[in-house]
């Protein structure tokens, strides 16, 4: 019984050569053997070939890290804590998609550089994710009332090089005191602060 040809069946193949062989690498000739169809049935489903394809597979991983960040908020009440929970969701969602896909870290670096140069979408929509938890700690008195835009950009780039390498990283166990550390300079810096009479 032969699978009907669907965007959902060409993404799911596109995204396991992808990791294989990496975005540069394959060709769409690896993407149609892998499905046993033409290119011809590619090209219905995508016009634009496998750059088309390249971007379907990035947004779709982009909503799900997205919506597994959301998740992990709603089930916070702190926003300090939501945070950090929607970075943690995040690293283990990278960390899972490397595992499950068994992403070399050669083929990492090439998804990190291609993410990159597509990140723009995804990093509105993680810094509106980052600005609704900072109004809302502004709202409590928790976070300083300093403009929330400014505190998320300043937020992405602080994790941006940690986060990487915490998905590549081989100790899973110290992805969590690595975070905290992240946060602890985020939230308190680094300069210690004297109270007057000391």
């Amino acid at each position: 019984m032969t699978q009907t040809l669907t965007r959902e069946r060409i993404l799911e193949k596109a995204r396991a050569v992808f990791a294989r062989y990496g975005f540069r690498k394959t060709s769409l000739n690896d993407i149609v053997r892998d499905l046993g169809v033409t290119k011809t049935a590619i090209y219905h489903h995508f016009p634009g070939g496998k750059s088309e394809i390249i971007d379907a597979v990035l947004a779709a991983e982009e909503g799900q890290i997205l919506e597994a960040m959301r998740r992990a908020i709603g089930a916070e009440e702190d926003p300090a804590m939501q945070l950090r929970q929607a970075l943690l969701a995040k690293i283990a969602h990278l960390r899972t998609l490397r595992e499950v896909l068994e992403v070399s870290g050669e083929v990492g670096e090439e998804v990190s550089c291609l993410y990159e140069s597509h990140e723009r979408r995804f990093k509105e929509q993680e810094r509106a994710l980052f600005e609704e938890i900072l109004r809302e700690g502004q709202e409590a008195g928790i976070f300083r009332d300093t403009p929330r835009e400014q505190l998320a950009r300043g937020i992405q780039s602080a994790a941006q090089d940690v986060i990487s390498s915490m998905v590549f990283s081989d100790d899973a166990a110290g992805i969590e005191a690595n975070l905290d550390q992240l946060l602890d300079v985020l939230f308190f810096g680094i300069i210690r602060r004297v109270e007057p009479g000391s």
